[in-house]
Formats: structure tokens, C-alpha cells, sequence
């Protein structure tokens, strides 16, 4: 497929089209440090590297209109050479890429979680008392003492104010019915929903949601479902703030012991994919021995550093597509694996393609190459490219110096003006 008969969408028709409330998913198709350089408030990062574990999971409905950017690598355009095999039927580049878009007046953010981050700004810097602000949201959604929590009639209350919806099971049955991208998320945390939950609800705990809500909510216009326990405080103070960043939210009432009928953590939707020859670590043992294989993983560079197979080299799927072989260490014979191996599974093919030589899938990936008893090495030991897919969130840092600090509180002070002046969020702090 040629860039040519892809559909092109400018700046102005998303605009329209946001504001209009129609679904949409603007998709940043590059690694997460330099979409964090700059991209549109309500873009969201799938990298092609990731892609294909997240996409169904972010983007459910395949015919959403999607519209996919980069700054210039050729990113996009594979990325929707593989949302078209995968199925989706509206997939678009974004005119002019990165560019195109400050040049038809959008605006550009830096750093991650954008809208969560934007809206935060804008209840700080209120002159009106808000309805809740940024430390009493993080106390009643991560407190563990129940006294400082509110009762559940201030926190129906709150939401109710907000705008929040309330509906029956059998009301959220008929909206999985229609054709409108619906996320249900169970907002307990994770040992509550693995004890139990509803069919088809994905664990996101609360304060989590509310932090990164673009990484799990990723169409815009999109209705947004909660579960939460008997008193439902924290659906109810997680949904007002969505509410109030523009999102139709609504929490399910009235639901039964017996209606928690699913046990076990969640299992993402991905692609289907052909069956991969496989090696076993212990195969895999031999072979290093050998000399004549190159292992190639493809987990996170965090995971990587932690601890990996002695000798094995990390990139990112993205590469295969910047710098194609060139990228690669020669060998004979690759393996490559992550944390499963599922993500590395899809990197498979195009590897074979461009070395013409045996390709495998380390069956169970680093996780049973650990359970085994194998060694493992640590640090960047061989870094194929810089690490760029993870940036560093500010509370990550560890000892920021007094400059770094202030650079960070100068952007949050400075988000406000710069969402004024974007003009594309629906944001309404409520005041109290």
C-alpha cells in the first residue's frame, strides 16, 4: 500500500470533527521520548513497536476513524499498512504529519498524559474553588484510611454534579449492543477485580485511570463505564473528574455479589498470527553454545536492563522499519523473545524478511528462560538503539536538581495558556 490512496485528514477536519462529537483516534506512531517532545493534547502514543499488542485493546471498534502521525520516519504509514491488515476500515495519515499540524494552528504539548495533566493545570489555577481539586483527588482515590474518604451520598453528589450518568446492568448491555466505542473499567484494585468481576471489564484502578486516562481511553468521543465496589466512592470521584474533562461517563448501579462472575486477571485482544517456530530455552542453551545465534529481545529497555539472556541484543520493533538490517548484529540464526514473547512474536516475519535467514520464537519467553534456572546478565550490555520508549515520568525522577524542578512547575504553571490558546479540549472545572 502507497502513501498515495491512503486517505488524508488535515488539521481542521479533526478539529471539526472532536467538536462535532464524533469518535476519532488521533495516533502517534512513534517511541514514547519524543512523542513526549511534542504532540496535539489528545493525540495518543501507540508506537508500531507496540502496536500490535494495544491497538485492539485502545482502538475496539474497527471502524473508528483513525488517523496516524509521525514526525517524518515513515512511522505512520506502516502503522496503517498494519491497521489495514488487521482490519481496520477507516485508517488516515494526518497531513503534513507533525508538521502539518502546527501548521494548520494546533498547538504542542510535551510530555505525557497530556489531557489528565492540561486539566489538572486548569483546576489549580481556578480562581474559583473547584468542585475537587488535585490533592483532594489524590487523597480520596489512594487514601487507605476510610475516614478520609467521603460517604457515598457526598460521592454520588459529586458526581451527579459533574454531569456523571448512572445505569442498570441491563442498560450497559444495551450500549455494548450499539455502535459506539464503550470502555468498561473496573476501577478496584487489582486483587479485588481478580477475585471477581464483571465479563468483559478491564482492571484499571482509579487513581490510575484518572492519571493516565488517554492510555486506556484512546478514542475520543467514546463513552466510559466504571465498576466499582458496594460503596462506589472511587467511581464516583474518578468519574466526575472524566466528566469534567468532556467524557460521557456513567457507573453501574445496583450490581450483585453473583454478577462478579469472572475470576482471574485480564487478557488483552490481539491480532491473529500465524504459529512461529519455536525454541525451548533449553534448545536455546545449546545453540548459544554454538556461537551461531543471536538473540534479539523486544521487552521494555527497563526490563531489559533489569535482567536479560546473556548476550542478547534490545531494540524495538520501530527499528526494523528506520534502519531495517543494518539495525541488526550478523548471526546465522535468531531468536527473539521479550517477556512472553508475545510481543516479539509479531516481530518475527519482517525479521526473516529482511536477513533472509532462521527466525524463532523462544517459547515462554525471558519469563520461562528465568523459571528454568538460566542465567541472566544486567545493564545495557548491547543496546541496538537509544531508549526512547519509555520517558521518564517527573515522579520518577530521583533527586531532580532545584532547576528541574523548576522547569517542571514553569510547564504546569504554563499549561493553562496553552490549552487557551489550542482551543480543542472541552474542559469545565466546576466549582464547588
Amino acid at each position: 500500500m502507497s502513501e498515495k490512496n491512503l486517505l488524508i485528514r488535515d488539521t481542521q477536519h479533526l478539529l471539526n470533527a472532536l467538536n462535532a462529537g464524533e469518535e476519532l483516534a488521533l495516533v502517534d506512531a512513534r517511541e514514547e521520548v519524543p512523542f513526549a517532545g511534542g504532540h496535539p493534547l489528545f493525540a495518543v502514543n501507540i508506537s508500531v513497536s507496540k502496536l500490535d499488542i494495544e491497538i485492539l485493546n485502545r482502538i475496539p471498534r474497527l471502524n473508528t476513524p483513525v488517523t496516524l502521525y509521525d514526525n517524518g520516519e515513515g512511522l505512520a504509514r506502516v502503522a496503517a499498512e498494519r491497521l489495514r491488515e488487521i482490519g481496520y476500515t477507516d485508517v488516515a495519515l494526518l497531513a503534513g504529519g507533525l508538521a502539518g499540524w502546527v501548521e494548520g494552528g494546533g498547538e504542542l504539548f510535551s510530555g505525557v498524559n497530556s489531557p489528565a495533566n492540561g486539566f489538572a493545570s486548569l483546576v489549580d489555577n481556578s480562581t474559583a474553588t473547584p468542585l475537587l481539586g488535585t490533592e483532594q483527588l489524590a487523597l480520596q482515590l489512594e487514601s487507605q484510611d476510610n475516614g478520609a474518604r467521603l460517604s457515598a451520598v457526598e460521592a454520588r453528589t459529586l458526581a451527579d454534579r459533574a454531569g456523571v450518568q448512572r445505569i442498570t446492568l441491563a442498560g450497559l448491555q444495551q450500549w455494548q449492543q450499539q455502535e459506539r466505542t464503550l470502555y468498561l473499567f473496573d476501577v478496584r484494585v487489582l486483587a479485588e477485580y481478580q477475585q471477581g468481576h464483571l465479563p468483559g471489564s478491564r482492571s484499571v484502578p482509579a487513581a490510575q485511570l484518572v492519571k493516565e486516562t488517554d492510555q486506556f481511553a484512546s478514542v475520543l468521543n467514546a463513552r466510559i463505564v466504571l465498576i466499582d465496589d458496594g460503596d462506589g466512592v472511587r467511581a464516583a470521584v474518578a468519574a466526575s473528574w472524566l466528566a469534567q474533562q468532556g467524557w460521557q461517563v456513567a457507573i453501574v448501579d445496583g450490581l450483585q455479589a453473583a454478577d462478579f462472575s469472572v475470576s482471574g486477571g485480564w487478557s488483552p485482544k490481539v491480532p491473529e498470527l500465524d504459529a512461529q517456530p519455536q525454541v525451548t530455552p533449553a534448545e536455546l542453551t545449546a545453540r548459544l553454545a554454538e556461537g551461531d545465534t543471536q538473540v534479539l529481545d523486544f521487552t521494555t529497555s527497563a526490563n531489559y536492563v533489569n535482567a536479560h539472556i546473556p548476550g542478547a541484543a534490545w531494540l524495538q520493533r520501530a527499528a526494523l522499519t528506520t534502519a531495517g538490517a543494518d539495525a541488526l548484529p550478523a548471526a546465522e540464526r535468531y531468536v527473539v523473545t521479550c517477556g512472553s514473547s508475545l510481543l516479539a512474536a509479531y516481530s518475527a516475519e519482517q525479521l526473516r524478511q529482511l536477513t533472509g535467514k532462521e527466525v524463532q520464537v523462544l517459547t515462554g519467553g525471558n519469563t520461562a528462560w528465568k523459571a528454568a534456572g538460566l542465567p541472566v546478565e544486567q545493564g545495557e550490555t548491547t543496546l541496538l538503539l537509544p531508549r526512547i520508549d519509555r520517558f521518564l515520568r517527573p515522579e520518577e525522577r530521583s533527586n531532580p536538581s532545584a532547576a528541574e524542578i523548576a522547569l517542571q512547575d514553569a510547564w504546569r504553571q504554563g499549561l493553562p495558556a496553552q490549552l487557551a490558546r489550542d482551543g480543542s479540549h472541552r474542559f469545565k472545572v466546576l466549582a464547588a
